[in-house]
């Protein structure tokens, strides 16, 4: 039904900034999500793995979903791999935090980007404070940073620089789903950038791990940030 509706139905392409017809060729039907990732066995020296966190201000039922994208790049290839797409409701700020370090375990990040405008700041700053995760920080939440970042992202699509899972057995296939819905519905709408479904902090938390993968590519080419 998901692939019947999402293939058939999708926004008009004035409107959605990630129409299926861009995200389709990154698509990956061979590939699964993963519970755990070393990139010293399975990825080597020249890849990197970043995390892109969008927290969770309420802790209702209903709320915004604590929200995070895994993924790596390849410095020979080029391409970015998806590794990990998950969410969460209803989570106090210590779990979330807790949360942030045991995925930090299972996927060893060499930078996890936490979303950082002023009233999350305090998530930035617990865990820099408090763990030594490699904590970058990145601003999200004004009209200029949207409409200058999260288009961005359509270029290294359009080059199908990206590998999406999409293998229907995959681990959690429905956060696969969720992404990609969320993603069809982000676009204008009365000349602002924004999600026009129910939710979009899977599209934000991509945002946020690209924004690492860039930041990372420019410290091997510069040597430094």
């Amino acid at each position: 039904m998901f692939d019947r509706e999402y293939k058939t139905k999708p926004r008009s392409s004035s409107s959605s900034l990630f129409p299926y017809t861009v995200m389709e060729p990154n698509l990956d039907e061979n590939s699964y999500l993963v519970e755990t990732f070393n990139k010293d066995y399975q990825g080597g020296q020249n890849m990197w793995v970043v995390s892109g966190w969008d927290l969770a201000w309420s802790e209702k039922a209903g709320g915004d979903y604590l929200a995070k994208v895994t993924a790596s790049f390849d410095m020979e290839t080029g391409i970015k791999t998806i590794l990990d797409i998950d969410r969460w409701q209803k989570l106090s700020f210590e779990q979330q935090c807790k949360l942030i370090e045991h995925h930090n375990e299972r996927y060893n990040e060499d930078l996890v980007v936490i979303e950082s405008d002023s009233a999350q700041m305090i998530w930035a700053q617990y865990l820099e404070q408090k763990t030594t995760l490699p904590i970058m920080r990145h601003r999200a939440g004004g009209k200029k940073d949207l409409q200058s970042g999260v288009p961005g992202l359509l270029m290294d699509l359009e080059r199908k620089v990206w590998r999406i899972p999409y293998n229907k057995k995959s681990r959690n296939m429905d956060n696969v789903k969720a992404f990609l819905t969320e993603a069809e519905a982000f676009g204008w709408k009365n000349d602002k950038l924004e999600g026009v479904g129910e939710h979009d902090d899977l599209v934000m938390a991509w945002w946020h791990c690209n924004f690492g993968l860039e930041r990372y590519k420019k410290i091997a080419s510069w040597g430094a940030y």
